[in-house]
């Protein structure tokens, strides 16, 4: 599943390339760049609780002023976590957010925070919750939750529409499950770090 996973952030990354070049054979001297950002990242994600697993974002942004950037992005996370008690509960978490991102140079290398706030739809290995914890019956293995994220990174010009950029998270998720037996309708914990790199293209 991570191969696969790796696969798939490798064909985003190609086709932002591919998409991108005439961009990137176009260089603008004069007014500022305005247009939409669009960026594919992928990386590790370490829960607070449980074991390191695969993170992968698809994100578009608008500048909104020279040094400020709004937009929303999708983020995939596949990770093994502690849930209801059990130890290596297998999470995947697909999240849609909101984010905005200031960045502390107006152009070149520049190093930069943000922060964004959104909806996750959570999948969990719902056997292995009851085979672990008999007396419960989880009703549903999807969940939604909620959270935000705090983030800094850097980004790195490559060509005049494109750049690297790599960056460090920190994530307050929270899932919400209804289970019978036990706890009835549980908020558990999906926090953790995680750090990312990849490609932006300026459109």
């Amino acid at each position: 599943m991570r191969r696969n996973s790796l696969s798939i952030l490798a064909v985003l990354c190609g086709l932002i390339l591919v998409f991108g070049l005439p961009g990137i054979v176009q260089a603008d001297s004069g007014a500022e760049e305005k247009g939409w950002i669009v960026s594919g990242a992928g990386g590790v994600f370490i829960p607070f609780q449980g074991d390191a697993g695969f993170s992968g974002i698809a994100q578009i942004m608008t500048k909104i002023s020279p040094q400020t950037r709004l937009g929303v992005e999708l983020d995939y996370t596949q990770f093994d976590t502690k849930i209801f008690k059990v130890k290596n509960v297998e999470v995947k978490s697909y999240s849609l957010r909101g984010l905005m991102q200031y960045f502390f140079k107006k152009e070149g290398l520049s190093p930069y925070v943000g922060a964004g706030i959104g909806l996750s739809l959570n999948q969990l290995d719902k056997k292995k919750i009851e085979r672990g914890r008999p007396e419960l019956d989880v009703v549903n293995k999807f969940g939604f939750g909620a959270g935000f994220i705090g983030l800094a990174g850097v980004e790195v010009p490559l060509a005049s529409r494109v750049a690297f950029f790599a960056e460090g998270r920190l994530h307050g998720a929270f899932q919400v499950t209804r289970v019978e037996g036990g706890e009835g309708t549980s908020v558990e914990s999906l926090s953790g770090l995680s750090g990312l790199g990849g490609l932006r293209v300026l459109f």
